[in-house]
């Protein structure tokens, strides 16, 4: 049995015991009881990742994947992760779930893969981003079908366009327990309001890839997304993708239950600043953001602890707070036991230090040790 003493979010002492992959009791300490400055919190969900460190899902390197996960959950604090594809060619995409799926809920040196997040090829031509068009498709069954074929049971998240998909598919793929987010969507609210009750329960970073945020229409999706207690939020705070200043509105105006720290990260996170060959051609490394050549914002090289962070920091959030929108709302979306120190819970556990440096990390129990091998 391992034995973890520190403070937890609310600054109380207390001392964590760890057994069998799982929280197994936590005791409280005397206030006069002398011990580390160091907080003890449950380890981050990252729901939406394409890569980092020189990996990327769609390359289906099972190799370079073990080397990311383990890099993720040692640098970054990041104890789970949903690997999100791109939209790619099917060949390309069946490949990517052949390959990697395997290692999905295995105990590995490094995150919990915990299944897959699909974005794209269901989603607008008008509102691709990154997504090539050429590979983008209509989000009908047959289609859907084709793709997921032998993989339903691995697909946490599928982010598709709602204003282009059916009742129909929308309620196939909600009783395949698939959640449904939406994203690279050019819906306005009404179309959107039409097709959430089929089974919306998310939408895929927030402000990017859909109608603007517009403060002066009080009418519009993103502030009847916002208003709306139901639905749960992706929202990269990296000060790139977003301002300071929604970040604020989020924070003060969506229900704190509901949102959801993520990277949207790419595979140049943690390299050095050059240009890079990706799946769907060169992505440029600069100021902390991927670009393409024609200077248009592709990804981030954002960290979940650095989201953390960054809560804290600029948004003036509480621990407890932070926890909740890297962690504990993840886990609530994917009904998953992470996210809270609680006896019982999975043991994804980081320690950090007074700065919220991170000192140690856990993964279902076992200390995580950095791989020095690519």
């Amino acid at each position: 049995m391992i034995s973890i003493k520190g403070y937890d979010a609310n600054l109380k002492k207390i001392e964590v015991f760890i057994k069998d992959n799982k929280i197994f009791k936590i005791n409280y300490l005397k206030s006069e009881e002398k011990i580390k400055k160091r907080y003890i919190i449950p380890g981050f969900i990252e729901l939406h990742s394409h890569g980092g460190y020189g990996f990327d899902f769609v390359s289906a390197d099972q190799k370079k994947m073990l080397f990311f996960l383990n890099k993720l959950a040692v640098k970054e604090g990041t104890t789970s992760i949903c690997g999100t594809t791109i939209t790619t060619d099917f060949e390309k995409m069946r490949k990517t779930f052949r390959n990697l799926s395997p290692y999905i809920d295995k105990k590995i040196n490094g995150a919990n893969f915990i299944g897959w997040h699909m974005e794209g090829p269901f989603i607008s031509k008008i509102k691709k981003g990154a997504h090539p068009e050429d590979k983008i498709i209509d989000p009908i069954i047959l289609n859907v079908n084709k793709y997921l074929k032998d993989y339903f049971s691995k697909i946490k998240i599928i982010t598709l366009a709602p204003e282009l998909t059916s009742k129909q598919t929308l309620l196939y793929l909600k009783n395949k327990n698939i959640i449904i987010s939406a994203g690279h969507m050019n819906a306005n609210k009404k179309e959107f309001m039409e097709k959430e009750k089929y089974g919306i329960k998310s939408i895929t970073h927030f402000n990017n890839a859909m109608q603007k945020n517009d403060d002066k229409n009080d009418n519009s999706l993103s502030e009847y997304i916002l208003k709306n207690d139901d639905l749960y939020i992706e929202f990269i705070n990296d000060r790139i993708h977003n301002s300071k200043e929604l970040a604020n509105k989020i924070y003060n105006k969506k229900a704190e239950n509901k949102i959801m720290l993520v990277t949207d990260s790419l595979q140049i996170k943690g390299l050095k600043n050059g240009i890079y060959s990706g799946p769907n051609g060169n992505i440029i490394k600069r100021n902390n953001a991927a670009w393409f050549e024609n200077k248009t914002l592709n990804g981030s090289c954002y960290s979940m602890h650095k989201g953390f962070i960054d809560w804290i920091k600029y948004q003036k959030a509480s621990i407890q707070e932070a926890i909740d929108v890297t962690s504990k709302n993840q886990a609530r979306l994917l009904n998953l036991k992470k996210g809270v120190i609680k006896e019982g819970y999975d043991a994804d556990i980081l320690i950090l230090n007074s700065k919220f440096n991170i000192k140690e990390v856990y993964v279902m129990g076992d200390k995580v040790l950095e791989n020095k091998w690519k």
